[in-house]
């Protein structure tokens, strides 16, 4: 009997995401970006870890279906638990060796990288960086992970759209009034400090497209 031949699902994918920016007129790296944080948070979905992670930042306007007309490289995440980097560095190598159907990536669990980062003595968390390959092709993801929000209302589910399939990865998200809530803080904290223009259009943004509960804000 013949064998059938081995599929290389890393090239599929790479032709693929290649035709997607053809026909969309969108950067093919950026592409390559997004699809791998979608299939990180496949994995992440799939884990033992998965409660203890919420979206946040600028890749939750992609559930929400909010085109903030910026490129977003990296992925931004609320902790849960203890924010040890030693800790840390073991759980997302776990995440990292979640088996999942076949999607072309590897994450290699062998070049997470753990540090601490700080931005305006406001925001401080830690910085993952993953080395992933789609075959022959290197790809950089970062996560930043925040610790010590707390979170009013509680997490909303999302479903992460994908770029390739039908269904994406379902995951626990902030709700528009959390994103609103802390960027009202940074511009009180940071005060004339703040640069982040982009808050500002944010919030007038999140408020043209939800209900904002006013009674929540406080709470946040």
């Amino acid at each position: 009997m013949k064998k059938k031949p081995v599929k290389d699902t890393s090239a599929s994918v790479r032709a693929r995401l290649l035709n997607l920016a053809r026909s969309t007129g969108r950067d093919f790296q950026e592409l390559t970006v997004r699809y791998t944080v979608e299939r990180f948070l496949s994995r992440l979905a799939e884990s033992e870890h998965r409660e203890r992670f919420i979206l946040k930042g600028a890749m939750l306007y992609i559930p929400w279906k909010l085109d903030n007309k910026r490129t977003t490289m990296d992925l931004d995440l609320l902790g849960f638990g203890s924010p040890d980097m030693e800790n840390l560095k073991t759980v997302f190598q776990e995440i990292c060796g979640t088996a999942i159907e076949d999607d072309g990536l590897v994450f290699n669990k062998d070049t997470v990288t753990v540090t601490g980062i700080r931005e305006a003595s406001v925001y401080d968390g830690v910085r993952i960086i993953v080395r992933v390959n789609l075959g022959a092709m290197p790809i950089r993801l970062q996560v930043d992970v925040g610790f010590g929000d707390q979170i009013v209302p509680a997490p909303q589910s999302a479903e992460f759209p994908a770029l390739l399939a039908e269904h994406g990865p379902i995951i626990r998200s902030y709700s528009p009034e959390m994103v609103i809530a802390e960027k009202f803080n940074a511009m009180i904290v940071l005060g004339m400090a703040n640069s982040r223009m982009k808050d500002y259009f944010d919030i007038w943004m999140l408020s043209r497209n939800f209900t904002i509960e006013a009674d929540v804000l406080p709470r946040c």
